[in-house]
């Protein structure tokens, strides 16, 4: 075959595209990069959730609780404030049985401690520390796409 049909398509190599060509070590660059960039944002979002432990914590009440939807107030440095997360990443759309358990959890006129963002005090959690099997995939994704970039990249 001529040579200008050398790109490789074998699993082997673990190369989709002739990484001696420049569109194909470019796009070996670019992927390396995204996934760089995700691991980044998974180890902000990380910090992020970690710094909620350090939060001041205020007195709430619950106002609204069916199934995993969890509505409160609560007051912050003299002014009151509205809240619906009860962890960082935790999706309101639990189903079944687990969405009953946390509204049994946190039924109507509950006093629960709130804990408040003091940068912007509209932010506020009922449990500190994100979901943590969000937290677990997200950092195993992180994890899957920057070594596989890097296959990649060095193929």
């Amino acid at each position: 075959m001529p040579s200008r049909y050398r790109t490789r398509y074998t699993v082997a190599n673990w190369s989709a595209w002739d990484t001696s060509e420049p569109w194909g070590a470019g796009l070996s660059v670019a992927i390396l990069i995204a996934a760089g960039g995700f691991v980044a944002w998974v180890a902000y979002l990380q910090v992020r959730i970690s710094a909620e432990h350090r939060w001041p914590r205020v007195a709430g009440r619950i106002v609204e609780s069916y199934r995993a939807v969890i509505s409160y107030f609560y007051t912050y440095v003299g002014e009151r404030h509205a809240g619906n997360r009860i962890r960082s990443l935790m999706s309101d759309r639990t189903l079944g049985a687990s969405a009953q358990r946390i509204a049994d959890q946190f039924p109507v006129g509950r006093e629960v401690t709130v804990y408040v963002n003091p940068r912007d005090p509209r932010e506020s959690v009922l449990e500190p520390g994100g979901e943590p099997r969000v937290v677990g995939v997200l950092w195993l994704v992180a994890l899957v796409s920057l070594v596989s970039a890097a296959l990649v990249a060095v193929a």
